[in-house]
């Protein structure tokens, strides 16, 4: 009797599992033809749905029916909207960062609203962005004011574990915000391993990104005068541009005698009217009370300034690099910015994962960025691994900016 049920109890688990595999194998079905149809009702290439992308779907679709995870499911969905050769054009799940920024970026929509239950947009983080490079995971960038650059972790880095683990930029968070995360970083290329104490924070991105911006604000006292600096991490909302013209016109940098705009990395967004801050011919208002006292209105920058660009450059931000350089406001430093310039627009998937995807082209003074990018006026490089927090880049807007003084 004991054998009869043990068989049966087995009979029943293989049964469910099988059951749940193909369930599975249906739900990815399912979110496979959704994907499918958004790229080709939505995609700005028409035509080139039309000539490539019949066989590419048909790929695609019999490639989903031997797969079982979401894992595999993810990295197949991002081999097709690879094979669209377009930026703003990716997949991401809630293992993503760029899930919830994006999500931040387009939370005025309904569909994102309805996504996190009309509740503010929240992600555990530390303030880091990371590439890999070869076998090992380095830090590619820091931004000011976060948990990461309090702790003294600087862009460089190896990470060689976290308590223990691979890290990972969502999953090695979600159970220690609050809570102190043991970070194991290599500084020099076979240097010691030092531990490092980071505790995450549940952030909204928007939130995070504007706070960089604001502590990113440094005065650098060169031989020739002040130089201001100032790093834009987003610029996706008119707040960031603000928050750009408050410093320059009544903060910090009021009194700077030149500027460093540094729009490296992050995320794009800007209109091309912003450039507008650098219009000398603006006049300037002042405004006298009834006692006298007066008060200069000039939001305008109409002294010496560079801008920092390099391959995460990108979008919104590659249109001013393009400007800023075609009118000769200042010298661009850097390296040639990431050629992805598309409007964007985000859908929301039955299985809450988000489709980015290009659906308008964009041209800029009648020409194509889209995969070509703007070439910076001084081309600086600047190497990732073990640079322990070093700007190259940043060392020559200053050595460019103290030149120009000088005259």
């Amino acid at each position: 009797m004991r054998r009869i049920s043990a068989a049966f109890i087995l009979f029943l688990l293989f049964t469910s599992l099988a059951w749940c595999r193909e369930s599975r194998q249906i739900s990815l079905i399912e979110s496979s033809n959704q994907i499918i149809d958004c790229i080709e009702r939505y995609f700005y290439n028409k035509s080139f749905l039309i000539q490539q992308f019949s066989d590419i779907k048909a790929e695609f679709r019999k490639k989903v029916e031997t797969l079982s995870s979401e894992d595999e499911y993810k990295s197949a969905v991002r081999a097709v909207l690879k094979e669209l050769n377009a930026s703003h054009t990716s997949y991401y799940t809630s293992d993503d960062p760029e899930y919830y920024q994006l999500a931040a970026v387009f939370g005025f929509t309904s569909d994102v609203k309805k996504l996190f239950n009309d509740k503010e947009i929240l992600y555990p983080s530390i303030g880091i962005t990371t590439s890999a490079v070869g076998n090992s995971l380095f830090v590619n960038s820091v931004l000011e004011g976060s948990p990461a650059f309090k702790a003294g972790i600087l862009r460089g880095d190896e990470i060689v574990d976290a308590d223990g683990r691979a890290y990972h930029p969502v999953n090695s968070l979600k159970v220690k915000t609050n809570r102190p995360l043991s970070l194991k970083i290599r500084r020099a290329e076979k240097g010691e391993v030092k531990t490092v104490s980071v505790t995450a924070e549940m952030i909204n991105p928007n939130e995070e990104y504007l706070r960089a911006e604001k502590a990113s604000v440094e005065i650098i006292e060169g031989k020739n005068g002040k130089i201001g600096y100032i790093h834009i991490w987003s610029y996706a909302g008119e707040h960031f541009h603000r928050a750009f013209l408050y410093e320059i016109s009544e903060g910090r940098l009021k009194d700077a005698d030149a500027l460093i705009w540094d729009l490296r990395d992050g995320w794009g967004g800007a209109m091309p009217e912003y450039l507008n801050v650098f219009n000398r011919e603006v006049s300037v208002l002042t405004s006298i009370d009834r006692d006298g006292k007066s008060r200069v209105y000039d939001p305008q920058w109409k002294k010496p300034v560079a801008m920092l660009v390099n391959s995460g450059s990108r979008s919104g931000k590659e249109i001013l690099a393009h400007s800023f350089r075609k009118f000769g406001i200042g010298p661009v430093i850097g390296e040639r910015t990431a050629g992805a310039v598309l409007g964007g627009r985000l859908f929301v998937q039955k299985d809450r994962s988000i489709l980015y995807l290009a659906v308008v082209g964009v041209l800029i003074d009648g020409e194509c960025l889209e995969g070509k990018g703007v070439m910076p006026d001084i081309e600086v490089p600047r190497p990732l691994p073990y640079s322990a927090g070093s700007d190259g880049q940043k060392k020559k807007a200053v050595e460019s900016l103290e030149r120009i003084l000088s005259y």
